[in-house]
């Protein structure tokens, strides 16, 4: 997993969400009204989802490849969709365990 890359956009997570509730709690305080601060918010609203999305979407990714890369490395036995299921899930907490 690309742990690093991971850290990095979390860390631009943070940061774009700490703009947006310091200057949200900024304009409260200055006494703006709501729909005044939905204006004035907006662009950093969208700076913060959008680092959401891209931390979301590429830490996804990362724990789909390495699901992935475990089910092709340990083949799950053929008996039935039950066993299966309880063998990949013994399987995916070991790799998140150890």
């Amino acid at each position: 997993m690309n742990e690093a890359k991971i850290n990095k956009l979390k860390t631009a997570l943070d940061a774009s969400t700490a703009a947006y509730e310091a200057e949200k709690n900024r304009l409260i305080e200055a006494g703006v009204k709501s729909q005044d601060r939905y204006t004035i918010l907006k662009p950093l609203k969208t700076a913060q989802d959008d680092a959401n999305s891209a931390y979301v979407n590429f830490a996804n990714g990362e724990v789909t490849k390495g699901l992935n890369a475990l089910a092709k490395a340990n083949p799950a036995p053929k008996r039935g969709t039950a066993a299966r299921a309880a063998y990949n899930a013994r399987k995916t907490l070991a790799m998140y365990t150890k």
